[in-house]
């Protein structure tokens, strides 16, 4: 309507409308924003390292940015984003790869799958993002069921751990202190350790 002179942060659905509107310029840019799929480490099945990784591996992150976030943005290699001072491209992230993905699943005992369940809030782009992630299980037997929440009840649902999946986001202030700390330290579960990790390594190493 024209009462706005700056509107930050405009919804990937939007950048066409803004685009085609010659009274407005769009400026676009790397932000320190990841977005990020979350097992809870502490619910079987997911406390194997073998069936996180089987899920990894069986979703197309490609078409995640291209249905949930217009094509916007880029695949993250770790939690850092990559414009930040320490961030570290050469990780070795497995691939999608299903028949990997069904090895591993049964190497750990679910050949035949399980069902799980994926909890969402009211972002637009997490819920398309959990859709892709439901279907993409569905081709390795795992059966996703997706629960959208409001804010409120989502954070109270993924900090006191009922949730088996969820979909979040973090910002960085490009230390990486941050954002490790404040995503794995096990004092972190219940505030921001979203994926309840308890690692008495990983603490050492923060």
């Amino acid at each position: 309507t024209g009462g706005a002179h700056f509107a930050y942060d405009i919804p990937t659905t939007d950048i066409d409308r803004v685009e085609s509107d010659e009274d407005l310029t769009l400026l676009a840019g790397p932000n320190f924003t990841i977005q990020y799929v979350c097992y809870n480490t502490q619910k079987a099945p997911l406390d194997d390292v073998r069936v996180r990784k089987a899920l990894g591996m069986a979703v197309d992150k490609e078409a995640i940015r291209l249905a949930a976030y217009d094509g916007t943005g880029n695949l993250g290699i770790g939690p850092m984003t990559s414009n930040t001072q320490y961030a570290t491209e050469d990780l070795d992230v497995d691939g999608y790869d299903l028949d990997a993905a069904k090895a591993l699943l049964a190497e750990a005992g679910y050949p035949d799958g399980f069902e799980i369940k994926i909890y969402t809030n009211e972002n637009q782009a997490r819920i398309d993002a959990a859709q892709v992630v439901q279907n993409s299980w569905a081709k390795i037997g795992v059966t996703a069921s997706v629960t959208t929440l409001e804010y409120a009840a989502y954070y109270d649902a993924v900090n006191s751990g009922e949730y088996d999946v969820c979909f979040f986001g973090w910002v960085s202030n490009g230390d990486p202190d941050n954002t490790l700390y404040g995503l794995y330290h096990s004092s972190m579960i219940g505030a921001s350790n979203y994926s309840h990790t308890n690692n008495p390594t990983v603490d050492e190493l923060l």
